[in-house]
């Protein structure tokens, strides 16, 4: 099956850090606009000068999304499906130009795919009963792949009922599982999901130590560069049919991480190496941030400093990583409510939305689809149906020319792909 590709002028983009310090870059020479008709299955993804290339050349512009439900043992599938079904969701998403869907999953359920769903969780979608895990994860690949939207599957190890150990410790191993377990749940994902076009990315793992984990200290047990370096170089040679991105999530420090993995200072001096130049160059750099309703102790939100302090403290956590590593940073994770009751938030996300901006930081996921999210809200409101069009204004405004891998009318016409643009025009020279 062939997937047709065709590219418009897509102009190209420089490091956000170069730029801010008057640098030069290359990367047009990486982005000649062409029209390709390429193997579905042959589809391939790097970074490289800070942006993710579609087959070493296109650059894709992310607005992603998180579903989140399949993280939790008592529905074991995403929420929201016991008032909706997968097909509204999913047209939704593809309405409002979402390219990604980040589906966190339970350490839990990857060990088992086997597992029933339970027939409450998706009660309103009758074209989903009876399944297990691992065919309500097929059912979303095909659906989303036939909207041309993509999926980032994260790794949670904090399942309220199996954990790798007490819920304050959050490493990759502990007395419930062992650092070979955590890479055995990979194995069973990559097994049944590595060669589907749709997958964009595996985001290792979320919260990684939940401040316990280091980074470049020589330490190999809580040292999760390290550890996160050896599972993707293990995992990429045992599964030569995956083709897709290496999401690695900071770890949690400073004063402005705000307890989310935030910390990315440790790549500066020691990125992640995966043994050959073509690996190394599939790796994400991914960080998250959440508001004052998530953390409290961001009093600077109401001080006159706000927000350049805050400014300078993400340059120095993750804010010189894309120009000094070349590889693409994502924010992985930020949101949070728009009502007036909780302003400490609004004026937060404002804040950050302009940062995304004009920092050319404007592949982000945003937190989340669901609005039993808590503290946070969603993009949907409370009946699963109605948008919430403050934070869809908002994610326009960060990002309102994303890629589109549409699908063509005429039969056997392929796809075509746009690749969009910044909204900032200094990112796209």
């Amino acid at each position: 099956m062939l997937l047709a590709l065709v590219a418009a002028q897509s102009p190209s983009r420089a490091p956000a850090r170069s730029m801010l310090r008057g640098g030069k870059s290359d990367f047009a020479s990486l982005a000649t606009p062409i029209t390709a008709c390429l193997l579905l299955r042959g589809l391939s993804w790097t970074t490289e000068q800070g942006a993710i290339l579609l087959n070493s050349r296109h650059h894709f512009h992310m607005k992603g999304l998180t579903w989140f439900g399949m993280d939790t043992a008592d529905t074991r599938a995403p929420h929201g499906l016991w008032a909706t079904t997968l097909d509204d969701v999913l047209d939704f998403l593809a309405l409002n130009k979402f390219n990604v869907l980040r589906l966190p999953v339970a350490y839990t359920i990857a060990c088992d795919l086997a597992l029933r769903v339970p027939s409450s969780a998706i009660s309103s979608d009758s074209s989903l009963h009876g399944l297990n895990v691992g065919k309500l994860l097929d059912s979303i690949f095909e659906r989303a792949a036939a909207r041309g939207i993509l999926v980032v599957l994260a790794l949670y190890n904090d399942d309220a009922t199996t954990l790798f150990g007490s819920q304050d410790q959050g490493l990759w191993y502990g007395s419930k599982a062992s650092y070979q377990n955590f890479q055995n749940a990979w194995r069973r994902l990559l097994t049944r999901y590595g060669d589907r076009w749709n997958l964009l990315g595996v985001d290792l793992l979320d919260r990684p130590g939940r401040g316990r984990a280091t980074w470049a200290e020589n330490n190999p047990s809580t040292d999760w560069n390290l550890a996160a370096q050896d599972t993707a170089a293990i995992l990429i040679q045992e599964y030569p049919q995956y083709h897709g991105l290496w999401f690695i999530q900071g770890i949690e420090g400073g004063e402005f991480a705000a307890q989310y993995a935030t910390d990315l200072r440790g790549a500066l001096t020691q990125s992640l190496d995966l043994f050959t130049p073509a690996s190394t160059k599939r790796v994400v750099y991914e960080v998250l941030l959440m508001g004052p309703s998530v953390s409290p102790s961001m009093g600077y939100v109401y001080t006159t400093s706000f927000p350049d302090q805050m400014y300078a403290a993400y340059d120095d956590l993750f804010g010189g990583v894309e120009e000094a590593t070349g590889r693409a940073v994502v924010v992985g994770k930020w949101g949070g409510s728009l009502d007036d009751a909780q302003q400490g938030d609004a004026m937060w996300q404002k804040a950050v939305a302009d940062y995304f901006i004009d920092r050319c930081l404007d592949d982000t996921i945003y937190w989340a689809l669901n609005p039993n999210a808590k503290d946070t809200g969603g993009v949907l409101s409370a009946d699963w149906r109605t948008p919430n069009e403050a934070k869809l204004a908002l994610l326009a405004r960060i990002q309102p020319r994303p890629s589109v891998l549409l699908r063509n009318a005429e039969p056997e016409g392929g796809w075509s792909f746009m690749p969009g643009s910044s909204a900032n025009p200094i990112c796209n020279l």
